[in-house]
């Protein structure tokens, strides 16, 4: 199945994932993995990714500087036999796919988020690339 997957997603022109990929911020995964990623789960009946990961334990973190981040800690529920294993995790063979969720900093890039989509602030923000960034790029060069 997950062959016959593979085959007719590649088949979609390039084109039809255009509107998908972002053009700013951290890179996303590519919408064509993506679409595999979900077709897979469909074929077998796992329509939520709450059915592949579930809840592990609470995590702390300090750094060399005495910070500590708290993080939840979720782990992939049967991996290995996921034929598109390779395309979203780096893990070893026998391990299961981890993923760390710091709460508070989730919090703050909605937070963010939710401030830069407002219209006076977002206008704001749209003149530091004209004031502000280009005298550190001068500082640089010189």
């Amino acid at each position: 199945i997950a062959f016959a997957i593979h085959d007719l997603v590649e088949s979609i022109p390039e084109e039809a994932f255009e509107d998908f990929v972002r053009q700013t911020g951290r890179p996303a995964y590519h919408p064509r993995m993506m679409l595999k990623i979900i077709l897979c789960g469909y074929t077998q009946s796992a329509f939520s990714g709450r059915k592949k990961v579930r809840f592990s334990h609470h995590s702390k973190r300090t750094d060399r500087y005495g910070f500590t981040s708290e993080f939840k800690v979720k782990k992939c529920e049967d991996y290995l036999g996921c034929p598109l294993r390779d395309l979203c995790t780096k893990a070893k063979e026998e391990n299961n796919r981890t993923v760390y969720m710091n709460e508070k900093w989730e919090f703050q890039k909605e937070y963010v988020r939710t401030k830069l989509s407002d219209e006076k602030t977002g206008e704001i923000y749209g003149k530091r690339k004209i004031d502000v960034e280009p005298v550190f790029g001068f500082l640089k060069a010189n």
